[in-house]
C-alpha cells in the first residue's frame, strides 16, 4: 500500500523546529513527509528550486501549511511568497490542504487589514505594493521572526477567505502536539469521506450496470412484441428504486422523473415517476417554454439550480403555482433525438432541493443524461 505523501510547507528560519517535529510525528504515523530543506525532497532534473517545490507539490497527497510571523522572499512577478505559491499549486493540482495560522500572527492580521482598509479609503487608487511599504512602517520587521507582516496579512486573507475548502486553523498555538493533533484530525476526515465516496461509487456502479441490464433485456422483449410503454415504466421504476445512490436524492427530498415525447410543437408527457406528495397532473408543454420547452432545442442538458430564479410559469391557479414553487426547485433536462438528429423529446429530473442539481458536469447529472438517452432509444424501439 502507497504511503500518504505529505508535504510541509512554511518559512524555515522561524519555524525550523516544530518542522522537524511535526516531520517525526507524521513519519511516525506512517507518512511519507517532502520538505524542500531534506534531502528526500524530490528533485526533476531541468527544474529550477522554485518549480522544483511547485511540481512536487501538485504530485502531493496533502498539503499542510505552517503560517508565522515571517512572510519569506518573493518567488514571482506578483511578490507572492513561495509559502504561498505552494498553497495555490496545491489548489490547483486538486491536493487535500491542511493550514494552521499561529493565533498572535492572526490577530496581528487583523489589525494590518484594519489599517490596510483605512489607507485605502484616503488614497484613491494606491496599490497593494505600495500600501505594503507604508503599513511596514507601522508593523516594522523585528529580526529574525518578524518579516513582511503587510504581505502577510494579504497571504493569510487569500487563504482563508473567498473559495472552498478554506477550512484554517486560526488558534494554532504555535506547539508541535497543536498541530499534529490537528492535522491527524483533517487527514482523519479526510480518510472517512474518501472511503464513504469508494463505497456510494462502488453502489452506483452495481446500480448503473443493474440499469443497463435492465435496458438490454427490455430492449430485446419490446422487439419481441412487448409493450414499449410498459418498458419506459419499467425503466423510470428502477430510477426511484436507485435514486439516492444514482441521483443523489435525500430522504427529505422529493423527486420526479418524467418522459416527454415531441409532438408538433408539444411536449406530451410519456411516463412519470414521482414523489407520492407531488399532486399529479401531467402537464403537456410547448416548445419554448418551461424547462422542458427550454431543453429541446439545445444541444447538451440543461442544468439548473434554482428554477424559481430563472425558469417559471405562473398559472390561473395559485395553489398549483405555490405546489410548483415547493416541489420543482432544480432539474435537469436531457433533449432527445430521432435517429436522423432531429429533436424527439426531453427526459426531465428534478429535485424539490435548491442545488441538488447545479452543473452539466456533477455525476448525477451525468447519470440523468446516460439514462434520458436510454430511455430515448427505448420508446424509439418497433416491434418487429
Amino acid at each position: 500500500m502507497r504511503q500518504l505523501i505529505v508535504f510541509l510547507s512554511s518559512t524555515v528560519d522561524d519555524l525550523k523546529h516544530v518542522r522537524d517535529e511535526i516531520d517525526e510525528a507524521l513519519t511516525h504515523f506512517g507518512m511519507q513527509v517532502w520538505r524542500s530543506d531534506k534531502h528526500n525532497f524530490p528533485v526533476k532534473k531541468g527544474l529550477s528550486s522554485h518549480e522544483a517545490c511547485l511540481d512536487a507539490v501538485r504530485n502531493s497527497d496533502v498539503l499542510v501549511t505552517l503560517i508565522g510571523t515571517r512572510y519569506g522572499a518573493p518567488s514571482d512577478a506578483d511578490g507572492k511568497s513561495i509559502t504561498w505559491c505552494e498553497y495555490e499549486a496545491a489548489r490547483g493540482a486538486g491536493v487535500y490542504p491542511v493550514v494552521l495560522i499561529r493565533e498572535d500572527v492572526n490577530e496581528l492580521a487583523s489589525k494590518v487589514s484594519e489599517r490596510r482598509a483605512a489607507l485605502k479609503r484616503r488614497s484613491k487608487g494606491i496599490t497593494e505594493a505600495e500600501l505594503d511599504k507604508k503599513l511596514l512602517k507601522l508593523f516594522p520587521d523585528v529580526k529574525p521572526y518578524v518579516q513582511n507582516l503587510p504581505a502577510q496579512e494579504r497571504f493569510i486573507d487569500a487563504v482563508r477567505m473567498g473559495h472552498a475548502d478554506n477550512w484554517v486553523e486560526l488558534k494554532w498555538s504555535g506547539t508541535t502536539g497543536h498541530a499534529v493533533q490537528y492535522i491527524i484530525s483533517k487527514l482523519t476526515h479526510l480518510l472517512i469521506s474518501l472511503k464513504e465516496e469508494a463505497a456510494l461509487s462502488a453502489e452506483a456502479g452495481d446500480a448503473q450496470r443493474l440499469l443497463l441490464d435492465l435496458f438490454a433485456s427490455l430492449h430485446d422483449e419490446i422487439v419481441a412484441g412487448r409493450s414499449i410503454q410498459s418498458a419506459l415504466d419499467r425503466v423510470l421504476e428502477s430510477c426511484v428504486e436507485d435514486k439516492d445512490v444514482l441521483f443523489g436524492f435525500r430522504p427529505d427530498d422529493r423527486y420526479n422523473f418524467m418522459l416527454y415525447r415531441l409532438d408538433g410543437d408539444t411536449l406530451v408527457p410519456v411516463a412519470r415517476r414521482s414523489h407520492p406528495d407531488i399532486p399529479v397532473k401531467n402537464r403537456s408543454w410547448k416548445v419554448g417554454e418551461a424547462h422542458v420547452g427550454k431543453a429541446i432545442g439545445q444541444a447538451t442538458p440543461l442544468v439548473t439550480p434554482y428554477l424559481p430564479g430563472i425558469f417559471w410559469t405562473t398559472t390561473a391557479d395559485s395553489a398549483q403555482d405555490e405546489s410548483d414553487r415547493r416541489n420543482y426547485v432544480s432539474a435537469v433536462s436531457i433533449p432527445l433525438e430521432n435517429p436522423d438528429g432531429k429533436p424527439a423529446g426531453v427526459f426531465i429530473v428534478t429535485s424539490s432541493r435548491r442545488d441538488h442539481f447545479h452543473s452539466a458536469a456533477q455525476p448525477e447529472a451525468l447519470i440523468c443524461a446516460s439514462f434520458g438517452r436510454i430511455l430515448g432509444v427505448l420508446s424509439r424501439v418497433e416491434a418487429q
